[in-house]
C-alpha cells in the first residue's frame, strides 16, 4: 500500500469516527430515553408483579382467618368484612346457608352472577346455586320457568337444570314428561357419571328405559 492510500484510509477513518460522534451528539438522547424506558418499565413491572403477590397473599390470609372461625356468626361476620370477590361471595353464600338465612346467600349468589367480569362458570354455579334457594318459595310452573332460564345451551349447569325441571315434573304426577326429560339427559354427551348414575336410576323408579324415544 502507498504511503498516499495509507493517508486516505486513514482520513476516511477519521471522517466516519467524527460522523459516529456527530450522530451520538445529535441523536445520543434516543438512545438514552428508549433505554431509561426499558428500565423503567421493567421496574414498574415488578414492582406491580410485587404489589399483586403482595394483596393475593393478604387476601388468602384473610379468607384463611375468616374460615378459622370456630363460631357459624363469628364466621360469617368475619366473611362478610372480606372484598366482594367471586371466592368470598361465594364463601358468603355458603356460609348464609350454613346459619339459615338464605336471603343472605341468595344475595350473594346474585351479586357473583352479575360481575361481568368473572368467569362464566363460577357466574353459572352461582344462578343455579341462587335458583336452587329461590325455588323453595316458588309455585312448580314458576319453579320450571327458572330453571329453564338455567337449561339454555351454553350454560354449563344445563344438565343440573334440566335434572331439576324433571324432579318438579315428577312432584306434579307428570311421569311420562319427567322419563323424556331424563332420557334427553342421559344422551347428552356432556353428562357426567355422577348424574348419570342418578339419572338412570330415576328413569328405572318411574318405570322407564333410556330406550324410550
Amino acid at each position: 500500500m502507498s504511503n498516499n492510500e495509507s493517508f486516505i484510509d486513514e482520513v476516511t477513518e477519521e471522517v466516519r469516527r467524527d460522523q459516529l460522534y456527530g450522530y451520538l451528539r445529535r441523536y445520543g438522547w434516543i438512545a438514552g430515553v428508549v433505554i431509561l424506558g426499558i428500565v423503567g418499565g421493567t421496574g414498574w413491572a415488578e414492582y406491580r408483579a410485587d404489589q399483586a403477590r403482595k394483596a393475593a397473599a393478604e387476601r388468602g390470609d384473610a379468607i384463611f382467618a375468616a374460615l378459622n372461625e370456630t363460631d357459624t356468626t363469628a364466621r360469617q361476620e368475619a366473611l362478610l368484612a372480606l372484598p366482594s370477590g367471586v371466592v368470598e361471595q361465594m364463601l358468603v353464600a355458603a356460609g348464609a346457608v350454613e346459619i339459615d338465612t338464605p336471603a343472605d346467600a341468595i344475595a350473594a349468589y346474585d351479586a357473583v352472577v352479575a360481575m361481568t367480569d368473572a368467569p362464566q362458570i363460577y357466574r353459572d354455579v352461582a344462578a343455579f346455586k341462587s335458583a336452587m334457594l329461590k325455588s323453595a318459595d316458588l309455585a312448580p310452573d314458576a319453579q320450571i320457568a327458572l330453571f329453564d332460564a338455567l337449561a339454555q345451551p351454553g350454560n354449563r349447569m344445563r344438565l343440573l337444570a334440566k335434572e331439576q325441571i324433571a324432579l318438579i315434573e315428577v312432584k306434579q304426577g307428570n311421569t311420562e314428561a319427567a322419563i323424556a326429560l331424563l332420557v334427553e339427559i342421559s344422551r347428552d354427551a356432556e353428562l357426567t357419571d355422577g348424574q348419570a348414575e342418578r339419572v338412570l336410576e330415576l328413569i328405572g323408579a318411574l318405570g322407564g328405559t333410556t330406550d324410550q324415544a
